[in-house]
């Protein structure tokens, strides 16, 4: 198991390889934890242009395209991984992080996740003005952020399959915080 936890620990969400290494069957239920965290909900804007002008370029494009976002996605889990956050859900361009709180107050744990949020829209720039095979192209992100309880559920368990969500207020505070932010922005919730 050491072996194959190892191999697979880097495309799996840290809570889960802890949740495996602590108990390494499969569950019969759905499991439930709730704990203090930070969320944090990244999203790029101006990609979508991106990739409907890389689409047009052939076998090139799909290339290109993964070669940006794998140097993206990599340039940002680097930061949030810094500052102990931890990659739920890749949604497109978009990223959910959770900061667990651990034993440090909750206010220390947001601390880190907008830290984490003001170093990557620093590194942003780097994204701001790109030159692609489909021409100029501006990226930019905006980052929603909310505290509290967060539920870290595992679902499902048909044909055993299994899948790891988080739930609860705090997704409400990041959709309503980044749905505020504008490009460039980090929005809190008042909770956080």
């Amino acid at each position: 198991m050491p072996n194959v936890l190892g191999t697979l620990a880097p495309y799996a969400p840290p809570a889960v390889v802890r949740a495996v290494v602590a108990k390494p069957h499969l569950p019969n239920q759905p499991q439930i934890e709730r704990l203090p965290a930070a969320v944090l909900f990244a999203d790029v804007s101006g990609f979508t242009p991106l990739t409907e002008a890389l689409a047009q370029r052939g076998a090139r494009g799909p290339e290109e395209l993964t070669t940006l976002l794998n140097h993206y996605f990599t340039r940002m889990i680097d930061i949030i991984e810094a500052e102990g956050g931890e990659v739920v859900k890749f949604a497109g361009d978009a990223v959910m992080v959770l900061f667990p709180a651990g034993d440090e107050p909750l206010g220390h744990t947001v601390r880190r996740a907008t830290q984490a949020a003001e170093a990557m829209q620093i590194a942003m720039a780097e994204f701001a003005q790109l030159q692609t095979s489909a021409g100029p192209v501006a990226l930019g992100m905006k980052v929603g952020l909310g505290a509290g309880t967060v539920l870290v559920l595992q679902v499902g368990g048909v044909l055993n399959r299994w899948e790891y969500v988080i739930a609860g207020d705090v997704l409400r505070q990041v959709a309503e915080a980044e749905k505020q932010a504008e490009r460039g922005d980090i929005i809190l919730s008042p909770e956080a």
